[in-house]
């Protein structure tokens, strides 16, 4: 069920027993709402992934690795932090996560990036955000004594296609390039 359809679904009970008090219930924002340079946009953990996201043999790992169950219940509001908002030697995984402390964000679940993947292709990633990747700060998943994050991939050479599913390092010191993004969960 899309954001849309919880809106009408509420709309409509609303207005039928009490709409009276109730006039309308506000829609959530969009993928293009945008606030000091981070991109917001809510995520349904109970939408089906779609069948056209192909998951790397290597994520599919960490997926089985993490308890693939969504913490968070209900409509989830994602925060994606563009690279581009880091000067360069700034954008590591540690400066990127003390910043999205500071402004209150969370982890998200390790389940975050697929739900991401299967709703955007890469050419809305790109339009919409200017960034190429969307990598997910959930909590590390450790295989091997490595830690890993999910994210998404982009449509690149013969073997890729539109909504890739890809593993990333999970070490704090890892510098990323400005075409990244770096999804969190905010929690107002």
């Amino acid at each position: 069920m899309s954001t849309n359809d919880c809106h009408e679904i509420l709309l409509k009970h609303f207005q039928g027993g009490v709409g009276d008090v109730v006039k309308s219930v506000p829609k959530p924002p969009s993928l293009t709402e945008e606030k000091d340079g981070i991109f917001y946009f809510y995520l349904d953990p109970t939408e089906k992934v779609g069948d056209d996201v192909l998951i790397e043999d290597r994520a599919k790992i960490l997926l089985n690795l993490s308890n693939n169950s969504m913490m968070h219940k209900g409509l989830i509001k994602i925060a994606i932090i563009p690279g581009w908002l880091f000067p360069d030697e700034k954008r590591t995984t540690r400066q990127i996560r003390r910043y999205a402390n500071r402004r209150g964000f969370i982890p998200p679940d390790m389940k975050t990036p697929l739900l991401i993947r299967s709703k955007f292709s890469d050419q809305e990633i790109r339009d919409k955000m200017g960034i190429w990747w969307v990598v997910g700060m959930s909590r590390p998943i450790i295989n091997n004594e490595y830690p890993f994050l999910l994210g998404t991939d982009i449509n690149v050479g013969q073997y890729r296609i539109d909504r890739c599913l890809t593993i990333y390092s999970g070490k704090r010191s890892v510098e990323w390039i400005r075409e990244y993004g770096f999804a969190f969960i905010d929690p107002t």
